[in-house]
């Protein structure tokens, strides 16, 4: 094929805004003194010319994906909707570095052409979420994480959960037995292990009903919570496993008063092993910001 007809097909392709991996306009690199927002456009003007040089230094996370794109649309019509510095609140359950600054710019643009892709998406209005950070003011502002509307990624900002550190949580004002652990913490994840209406104080049930019991239970169970720095606001899961069927109205009964308003999930289950004098087991599961 002639570079004439060649170069007519891109041109073709060009205006239908289907681009094929064929760099068209070589992009500089930003500097230190482009603006987060500024990045963003260098990157996307980039990306629509196929200059994965500049792309990749600008969003080098994202350099393996463009490599199986075998063709990919049009980004027009790039408008800014949002640009802020990153707050507390946009970075909850990650792990940034310390010293980084963060910010986040959040902009709609139209795509064209876009195919061949895994993240194909309808030609039309779109919008994504871009996360910058740089480690200092003489440092250029480079993209760490893309959330495209369909969700937000953030995987270079985090470190995976299978990389978090695994911290013990131990209190004692909870029963405790060195068969496990009283509890976890995990990044923002905090494991309540199942724990029985035992009193700590005296090493024997908090009665003898469902009631005394479960508000043992409950009461052992935020001693843990708040030995790992959380409360039962931050519970989203609670299991509970019941030794007697019929005590399932009392259980509720107790239940109701801890969890008055927007209560977490919950399941209830049959106590498998038989121990005499105690009638329920109760676990939890807390995020925290």
């Amino acid at each position: 094929m002639s570079a004439v007809v060649l170069a007519g097909l891109l041109g073709v392709a060009y205006d239908l805004g289907i681009r094929v991996n064929v760099q068209t306009r070589s992009v500089p690199v930003p500097t230190a003194a482009l603006s987060p927002e500024d990045v963003v456009r260098a990157y996307v003007e980039a990306y629509d010319h196929r200059d994965f040089t500049t792309t990749s230094a600008i969003y080098p996370n994202g350099q393996a994906a463009f490599s199986r794109f075998r063709a990919m649309g049009t980004i027009r019509h790039l408008t800014i909707v949002e640009s802020r510095v990153a707050t507390s609140a946009d970075l909850a359950g990650t792990f940034p570095e310390a010293g980084h600054s963060y910010y986040r710019v959040q902009v709609s643009f139209d795509y064209t052409g876009l195919t061949g892709s895994d993240l194909a998406v309808d030609d039309g209005p779109s919008g994504s979420t871009y996360w910058l950070e740089r480690s200092s003011a003489d440092r250029p502002w480079t993209i760490a994480d893309e959330g495209f509307k369909v969700g937000l990624l953030r995987s270079s900002v985090r470190r995976r959960e299978s990389d978090m550190p695994r911290q013990p949580i131990s209190t004692p004002l909870a029963p405790s037995s060195p068969m496990f652990s009283q509890g976890v913490r995990s990044g923002p994840h905090l494991f309540v292990s199942g724990t029985t209406g035992i009193d700590p104080r005296t090493g024997e049930p908090a009665g003898t009903t469902i009631q005394a019991q479960l508000r043992q239970a409950l009461v052992n169970c935020r001693a843990v919570l708040d030995a790992g720095g959380a409360s039962l606001d931050d519970v989203v899961e609670v299991g509970i496993l019941l030794a007697d069927p019929e005590d399932f109205a009392g259980l509720n009964e107790e239940y109701a008063h801890w969890f008055p308003t927007d209560p977490p999930t919950r399941y209830v289950a049959r106590l498998g092993p038989v121990v005499p004098g105690l009638l329920v087991s109760v676990r939890m599961t807390a995020i925290t910001t």
